[in-house]
């Protein structure tokens, strides 16, 4: 049996952060938590979200990482990309020595890897499908 939420404890933490993560945070699923979202009317937290004032960031777009600018701002690297990419910035990257990484590629989510490469969430997942790598299901 699933158990309700208790909406009145959780509903100002909807748009604040991911789904996902907002999900596992009070034990529930993603879908649950984008359904009470779009029902309040709450826009999903992206880069078109006003939490995040882009006149104050939009400069450190493409001079670093985007989870290096995300953790500077406080908000998800995928936040960052989609800014990133409405503006048509280029990203940065870095270009030191895969072969460091590639064991940790499978044994984690992309994302995790990313954040702690301080890499783009498209370059991990690329590296791991030219390995043939699984996807981590944890």
């Amino acid at each position: 049996m699933v158990e309700r939420i208790d909406w009145e404890k959780y509903e100002h933490l909807l748009g604040t952060d991911l789904d996902s993560v907002i999900a596992k945070k009070i034990g529930s699923n993603i879908s649950t938590i984008a359904w009470k979202r779009k029902n309040l009317k709450i826009p999903s937290y992206t880069a078109e979200n006003p939490i995040v004032d882009w006149k104050k960031w939009d400069y450190l777009l493409g001079t670093k990482s985007d989870p290096a600018v995300a953790k500077e701002i406080g908000c998800a690297a995928r936040t960052v990309f989609q800014r990133r990419r409405k503006l048509k910035i280029t990203a940065k990257t870095k270009c030191d020595d895969w072969s460091k990484w590639d064991h940790l590629l499978g044994t984690c989510s992309d994302i995790e890897l990313a954040e702690r490469m301080e890499r783009s969430l498209s370059m991990v997942t690329h590296r791991r499908q030219v390995l043939k790598i699984p996807t981590f299901k944890g």
